[in-house]
């Protein structure tokens, strides 16, 4: 069973932390409806939505994929690159530690869980102006040498925030990879799906059990991706791009053993 950790957008979200991007007005009305739906949307793919607690004050917040590494042995933490962000991951890791052993990184390590990318048994470490080298070796020693059971392979990442802005997997070997953004080299062993130079950010997306959610702003990469013969749904979450967010942003995604969930959490309106 997947589970899907989310939170509600701060009230403070048009002063989320932007790097490549021009600041826009942010609809805060428009943008809590649209994660509502992108909740919604999870939950008739039958995820379990447990929906962290709210960081009013804390403008990025939303954005939980951030916060942690998670893989089926463990999870992973560490300072996120931003120090205005790193309160963030606090109800997070409290989350996580029933799920997961939680293994802590501390500084100079610092990654953002959106520079981590698991494919399979091989992990790809965008190396970012979030996610650091100190961060890199720490991860390949633990995946690699530790648990023995991942390849880990950095990937040098350029105009964009995180890896996973401009890289996802989608199964059965299956990459959608924007190559301005991304060191598309790095991906051998691995067919790619690349995004039209229109849709720069259509390579954030999110797969659960086996449906692609693409975001309803690329069309053209949805379409690209359903005739690679992949189940694609759309999710419009024009406010988050404003914010420089994509689909996979919005959650923090992971296998757990249903016995651990006493009874599905309702979400509140």
């Amino acid at each position: 069973m997947q589970i899907a950790f989310t939170r509600r957008p701060s009230p403070h979200l048009e002063r989320c932390q932007l790097t490549h991007l021009a600041r826009q007005p942010i609809d805060l009305g428009k943008a809590r409806e649209q994660h509502r739906e992108y909740e919604f949307l999870l939950r008739g793919l039958q995820v379990h939505v447990h929906r962290l607690p709210a960081t009013p004050r804390l403008s990025d917040g939303v954005f939980v994929q951030d916060t942690a590494l998670v893989c089926d042995e463990l999870a992973v933490t560490a300072p996120l690159g931003l120090p205005s962000r790193r309160r963030e991951a606090e109800s997070t890791w409290m989350a996580l530690a029933w799920y997961r052993e939680v293994v802590p990184f501390c500084p100079p390590a610092t990654f953002d869980g959106g520079d981590i990318l698991i494919a399979d048994r091989e992990v790809f470490v965008g190396l970012s102006g979030r996610t650091n080298r100190v961060a890199f070796a720490q991860i390949r020693q633990l995946m690699e040498h530790e648990l023995g059971a991942y390849r880990v392979r950095p990937v040098r990442v350029s105009g964009c925030v995180h890896l996973k802005s401009g890289c996802s997997y989608i199964g059965r070997r299956t990459m959608v990879v924007n190559r301005a953004w991304v060191d598309a080299r790095t991906l051998h062993g691995f067919d790619c799906i690349d995004v039209p130079g229109a849709e720069p950010f259509g390579a954030n997306t999110v797969t659960v059990h086996g449906t692609v959610i693409v975001s309803a702003s690329c069309p053209r990469t949805a379409d690209a991706i359903a005739r690679a013969g992949f189940s694609v749904l759309t999710a419009d979450i024009s406010e988050f791009e404003k914010a420089e967010g994509g689909v996979s942003c919005l959650s923090l995604l992971f296998q757990v053993v249903p016995s651990l969930i006493a009874e599905p959490l309702s979400l509140d309106t």
